[in-house]
This record gives structure tokens, C-alpha cells and sequence, in this order.
């Protein structure tokens, strides 16, 4: 199981994958992202137990949440669809 928290190398599928049968959402995004969206995902992650961020590389899109079972593709970090996802499935629905 990976700790959650903000990661700026790639974490392991099945660590992620162990997180995320515990509860946790799992952020992956685009490793080329500019560093001011990148920086935003990371202030994303402070006062949460349960997600885990990560660049993962060949994403179908720049950003992608997911949870046990359920997954979000979107163009960007300030798609408020993102918060809503975290706060829908943080810990499970």
C-alpha cells in the first residue's frame, strides 16, 4: 500500500491499487502538466488522509481520479469535477 500524500515520481499500480481498496482516491496526471497545475494537485492533497497523487505516464487524458471501481478523465486541474469526485468517494460513498 502506498502512503497517501503528493508523489512526484510515478507509484506502483499495486500499492495505488491497495489505497484505493482502503478507501483512498487516487489522482494520476500527466508528468509533462505545467508546474503551476502541478502545484495545485499537490496543495489538493494537504489535509487528506485518503488521496493519493501521482504523475503517471500515457494517460487517456491530463488528469485522472479514481476510485475502487469508478474512474473521471479530465483536461484540467481546475475542473471542479475533481473536488466533487474526491469529496464523493474519499473514503468510499
Amino acid at each position: 500500500m502506498a502512503n497517501c500524500g503528493f508523489y512526484d515520481a510515478p507509484v506502483k499500480n499495486e500499492h495505488a491499487g491497495h489505497s484505493l481498496e482502503h478507501g483512498a482516491v487516487w489522482i494520476t496526471y500527466d508528468p509533462d502538466l505545467p508546474a503551476s497545475d502541478i502545484a495545485k494537485l499537490e496543495a489538493m492533497a494537504e489535509g487528506h488522509d485518503y488521496l493519493l497523487i501521482s504523475p503517471y505516464e500515457g494517460l487517456p487524458s491530463p488528469v485522472v481520479a479514481s476510485s475502487w471501481d469508478v474512474q473521471l478523465q479530465l483536461d484540467e486541474v481546475d475542473d471542479p469535477y475533481l473536488v466533487a469526485f474526491i469529496e464523493h468517494f474519499e473514503l468510499g460513498p
